[in-house]
C-alpha cells in the first residue's frame, strides 16, 4: 500500500504573494488618509477666507456711501491651524472694491462718486497660498454683494 503525504505549510511564493498584497493594500489606506487630511486643509482655509470676505462685506455696510474708499488690508488671518502660535498661521490678502451698475470703479483716487440714489456692488477678494504645499498656487475667494444708500 502507497502511502501520500499530506503537504504541511505554506509555499514562500504564497508568503511573497500575500505579503504583496497586504503591502499595496496597505499602501492604497495611507494614500487615501492623505488625501483627506490634504482636502480637510484645503477646505479649512477656503472656509476661513470665505469668513475674512464676509466680514470685509460687512464692514463695508458701516461705511457712509459718500466715503467709499476702495482698499487693500494685508496680514489677514485665513486659519489659525487650531494653535495660539502666530508662527504657523495661514495669512492672506483681503482687497475691497465698489463699482457702479456700469462697472466703473468707484473710491479710488480721480473716480467719480456715486450719484446719491445710485446702488453700488461691492466686491472683496481674498488671496493666500496655502499652507505646507511648497511652491503651490495662490489660492483666490471673491465675493460680492450690492450697496444702496
Amino acid at each position: 500500500m502507497t502511502r501520500y503525504r499530506t503537504r504541511r505549510g505554506v509555499s514562500l511564493v504564497e508568503v511573497m504573494i500575500t505579503v504583496a498584497i497586504v503591502a499595496v493594500s496597505g499602501l492604497s489606506i495611507v494614500f487615501s488618509l492623505m488625501t483627506g487630511m490634504h482636502l480637510e486643509q484645503t477646505i479649512r482655509e477656503q472656509n476661513g477666507a470665505i469668513r475674512v470676505a464676509a466680514d470685509t462685506l460687512e464692514g463695508s455696510k458701516r461705511e457712509f456711501f459718500a466715503n467709499l474708499s476702495s482698499r487693500t488690508i494685508n496680514n489677514v488671518v485665513i486659519d489659525d491651524r487650531g494653535t495660539a502660535r502666530t508662527g504657523d498661521d495661514v495669512v492672506g490678502t483681503a482687497t475691497l472694491r465698489y463699482f457702479t451698475a456700469d462697472g466703473t470703479e468707484v473710491g479710488i483716487v480721480g473716480s467719480p462718486m456715486p450719484l446719491e440714489l445710485e446702488m453700488v456692488r461691492v466686491e472683496a477678494t481674498v488671496t493666500w497660498s496655502p499652507a505646507g504645499r511648497g511652491r503651490a498656487r495662490q489660492q483666490t475667494i471673491m465675493l460680492s454683494t450690492l450697496l444702496a444708500p
